[in-house]
């Protein structure tokens, strides 16, 4: 009873306290919310930007080693079989990997455009020919060669899938 006494007339203040405390709280978790999102936005933005760099990179690097490749068949160099199709079987690779990353959305559009604008001038047409495409990696094996690609070209699903749209 003495107890009640002395806290009834510091009831309000107590009130208030817990007022300002309750509504601390809620900015607080507000402010922790946003942050978690921002942070989140960013790591996102981040893995973009990574999977974007790491796929041009790779492609600029396919592209080189092809390049030396033609280069030391119009120099009638030695080319070896192996090299040649391992080259193509990375680029076929990437190329579903980078289908894979536009399918989950991933890629910002204006990227999308241009790897798929780079498939359409590098991969065969949806019936396997080269015809009117000069950049075909195609266009550079010889008959053996060109049947090994091709079996493993047809047993990519996303670019089958892609060059059959």
């Amino acid at each position: 009873m003495i107890l009640i006494k002395i806290i009834i007339p510091y009831l309000e203040t107590i009130n208030l306290v817990v007022s300002i405390i309750g509504f601390s709280s809620i900015i607080i978790a507000i402010l922790s919310y946003r942050e978690t999102i921002a942070h989140n936005l960013f790591n996102k933005r981040k893995t973009n930007f990574d999977v974007i760099f790491n796929c041009t990179n790779r492609f600029q690097l396919i592209m080189q080693d092809i390049g030396k490749i033609r280069d030391d068949n119009q120099s009638k160099k030695t080319i070896k079989s192996y090299e040649l199709k391992s080259l193509l079987i990375s680029y076929l690779e990437l190329c579903e990997e980078e289908l894979y990353h536009i399918e989950k959305g991933i890629i910002p559009e204006e990227i999308e455009e241009s790897w798929k604008s780079a498939m359409i001038q590098y991969l065969p047409s949806k019936d396997g020919s080269c015809d009117e495409k000069p950049r075909c990696l195609y266009n550079i094996l010889s008959k053996d060669q060109l049947s090994d690609v091709i079996d493993i070209f047809k047993e990519k699903d996303r670019i089958q899938k892609y060059m059959n749209e």
